[in-house]
C-alpha cells in the first residue's frame, strides 16, 4: 500500500500496488475517540449540536444519534484519601428541588462531588464519609449539612458564608426595614464585612449582644386572634433574622482565627454553581439522568482547574 491522494474530506486515501485498489486506513478506536470529544465539546462548552454538526458535514439527527452511546456513561467522583486543609461544599439541585449533586471543593479545583435525590442530612453524611478529615470547611449553613460535618469531621473548624448570612437576613427584614429594629440590625449585618481583625470581630458581637438587649421587648411583643385565644409574635420575621444570626455565631469569623480561610462560598457558588446550572439550562429538557451525566462531566473537567480570582 502507498499514498494516493487524499479523499474529499481531507483523510489519505491507500492504493495497492498489486489489485490497483484503493482504500482508506480506519480506526474505529480514534473515531470513537474524537467523536467523544465533540460530545464533550457539546454538553459541557458552548458550542452547539447544530455547529458541530455542520463542521463534520452531517445532519443534527445523525449527530444526535451517535452521541446516544455517550449517555449511558457517568463519570465516576475520585476518591481521595489524602487530607484536605480546606474544602468549601455546596449543593444544586438540577431538577427542580430533586436530583441534587453535592460538591466539594478545593481553594484551587473541584474535589469530588456526590449525586443524591436532594439535600439531606443522609445526603451529604453518606458523601463526606468518603472524604478525609479537613482542617476547614466553608458552608452556607443548610441544616442537614452542618450537622453532617459535626458528627463526621468534630474537629474541623466551620466557616459560615457571609453572603448566605446577610441574604437569609434580608430575606426577613428587606433592604429597607420599616421598624427601628430591623433598620439597626440590618445596618450590623451589612457591618460584617468590616471585620477584619479579631478586635473587631469582638466589637461586632458586642454591638449584637446590644442590639438583643435593647430589643428583647419589641421582640416579643405578642398579636392576639379577636376570634379565638390563639396567638402569635408580632414581629416574626425579624425573629426568624435573629435566629438565623444567633446559629451562625459560632462560626462567623472563623476567617480571622484561621489565616487563609475565605469567608464566603464563592469557590463553588460563582466558580462551579453558576457554571453548571447554566449548561442545565442550555440543555433544557434532558431526563434527570442525563443532567447527571451533564453534571459529571462538567464536574470531571473541574478537577484540575486555576484557582478562583478575587474569593474572599
Amino acid at each position: 500500500m502507498h499514498r494516493h491522494g487524499k479523499t474529499s474530506s481531507g483523510n489519505q486515501r491507500w492504493k495497492c500496488g498489486s489489485c490497483k485498489s484503493t482504500a482508506v486506513r480506519k480506526r474505529r478506536d480514534v473515531h470513537i475517540r474524537h467523536l467523544h470529544d465533540r460530545f464533550l465539546q457539546w454538553i459541557t462548552g458552548t458550542r452547539s449540536l447544530t455547529e458541530i454538526a455542520r463542521e463534520i458535514k452531517l445532519s443534527r439527527k445523525q449527530l444526535s444519534k451517535l452521541f446516544e452511546a455517550f449517555w449511558a456513561e457517568l463519570p465516576s467522583a475520585p476518591v481521595k484519601a489524602e487530607p484536605t486543609e480546606v474544602l468549601v461544599l455546596d449543593g444544586v439541585y438540577l431538577s427542580g428541588r430533586t436530583n441534587a449533586v453535592l460538591i466539594a471543593r478545593t481553594l484551587s479545583n473541584v474535589h469530588s462531588w456526590h449525586f443524591a435525590d436532594r439535600e439531606c442530612f443522609a445526603a451529604w453524611d453518606d458523601f463526606l464519609s468518603e472524604i478525609s478529615n479537613p482542617d476547614v470547611v466553608v458552608i452556607d449553613g443548610q441544616k442537614g449539612l452542618q450537622q453532617a460535618i459535626l458528627q463526621r469531621f468534630p474537629l474541623a473548624h466551620i466557616q459560615r458564608c457571609l453572603v448566605h448570612i446577610e441574604r437569609l437576613v434580608r430575606a426577613c427584614v428587606s433592604r429597607n426595614p420599616k421598624t427601628e429594629a430591623g433598620i439597626q440590625l440590618w445596618r450590623l449585618v451589612r457591618s460584617l464585612w468590616d471585620v477584619n481583625t479579631p478586635k473587631d470581630a469582638k466589637s461586632w458581637y458586642h454591638q449584637f449582644a446590644s442590639w438583643e438587649a435593647v430589643y428583647a421587648g419589641f421582640l416579643a411583643e405578642r398579636s392576639r386572634s379577636l376570634e379565638t385565644e390563639s396567638w402569635w409574635y408580632t414581629h416574626r420575621k425579624l425573629r426568624s433574622a435573629r435566629s438565623h444570626i444567633q446559629k451562625a455565631l459560632p462560626y462567623i469569623f472563623t476567617f480571622i482565627e484561621v489565616p487563609g480561610v475565605p469567608r464566603t462560598s464563592n469557590h463553588v457558588e460563582g466558580g462551579v454553581n453558576a457554571r453548571l446550572k447554566e449548561l442545565i439550562r442550555r440543555h433544557r429538557g434532558l431526563s434527570p439522568d442525563r443532567k447527571r451525566v451533564v453534571a459529571a462531566y462538567f464536574l470531571a473537567s473541574k478537577l484540575d482547574h486555576n484557582p478562583t480570582k478575587k474569593v474572599t
